[in-house]
């Protein structure tokens, strides 16, 4: 079975945020799927950056924007 996942899911996967089912789904599609390997990896390169750079906090409002726009989107499925 062929699953679709989003940046959003991957990036959640990334953070550790993930529930168990999801993981384990997660999980084995990178295991199968060279494409979404590198997808992946893109992401972990990026978050690395970010982490090694300090990255600056976003401001308040900006946080606050983020929170709105996350509660008006559909949760994702697996």
């Amino acid at each position: 079975m062929q699953q679709n996942f989003t940046r959003e899911i991957l990036v959640k996967h990334l953070y550790n945020e993930t529930n168990e089912h999801e993981a384990k789904v997660i999980e084995t599609a990178l295991r199968n799927d060279i494409s979404l390997q590198q997808e992946f990896a893109q992401l972990r390169h990026v978050k690395n950056k970010i982490d090694e750079d300090g990255g600056d906090s976003p401001s308040n409002d900006s946080i606050q924007k983020i929170l709105n726009y996350s509660k008006q989107q559909q949760p994702a499925e697996i």
